[in-house]
């Protein structure tokens, strides 16, 4: 049985799609240093919280989502 084309090239699409990420770079909040986050289309709207590349203090990251356009980076108070 021989598949169409399009039923393929769907498929293959469908399957790339879910492997791809967005590199998120920013500004650390405590020391002013270069930083990125690696973010999937399922993260949209979610927070983060990663340690600077550079101090290790803990940043908060909210990603852009529905209805939360803005990437939001904050200093953790804990």
């Amino acid at each position: 049985m021989t598949v169409p084309a399009a039923v393929s090239t769907i498929a293959l699409t469908t399957v790339s799609a879910t492997m791809l990420t967005d590199s998120l770079e920013f500004d650390c909040p405590w020391c002013g240093e270069a930083n990125q986050v690696e973010a999937e289309p399922d993260d949209a709207g979610q927070w983060l919280v990663q340690d600077c590349q550079v101090c290790c203090r803990p940043i908060e990251i909210r990603l852009p989502g529905p209805g939360l356009p803005d990437f939001l980076v904050r200093q953790e108070e804990g």
